[in-house]
C-alpha cells in the first residue's frame, strides 16, 4: 500500500514535492529517488527554519506568565519575542509566522472549527 501511494504521489507531483496542511498538522513530502535534482528543496527550507527555531518553547502557562493572558494576539507576541531571541527574520517572514500562529490559536480556541 505504501509503495502504491508513493508511486501515485510521484506520478501526480512529477518527482517534486507536496505540502499537506490540515487537521493532522503540516507535512512536507518529496520523492527521495526521483530524477529532478531540485526535489525536496521546499522541505529543506522548512527543515532549515525548524533547525533555527527549535529552541522556541510556547505553551499556555508560559504565555500567561509572560503576557498576562492567553489570546491569539498574546501567543503571537510570545512566539515572535522568542524568535527574536534566537534569530533575525525579515519583516515578511515574521508577519507570515505571526499570522499563522494567531490563526492556529484562534482555530484551537474555537474547538478546531474553521476560522
Amino acid at each position: 500500500m505504501l509503495k502504491a501511494t508513493a508511486d501515485r504521489f510521484e506520478e501526480e507531483n512529477d518527482d517534486l514535492e507536496a505540502i499537506l496542511e490540515g487537521d493532522m498538522g503540516f507535512h512536507a513530502y518529496f520523492v527521495a529517488n526521483g530524477e529532478d535534482p531540485t526535489r525536496g528543496t521546499h522541505t529543506a527550507v522548512f527543515q532549515g527554519i525548524y533547525d533555527v527555531i527549535e529552541e522556541v518553547s510556547v505553551d499556555a502557562e508560559i504565555v500567561e506568565i509572560r503576557r498576562g493572558e492567553v489570546t491569539p494576539e498574546s501567543v503571537r507576541e510570545e512566539v515572535l519575542a522568542q524568535l527574536d531571541e534566537h534569530a533575525h527574520f525579515s519583516r515578511d517572514l515574521r508577519e507570515a509566522i505571526g499570522d499563522r500562529v494567531e490563526k492556529r490559536v484562534r482555530k484551537n480556541m474555537a474547538g478546531g472549527e474553521s476560522v
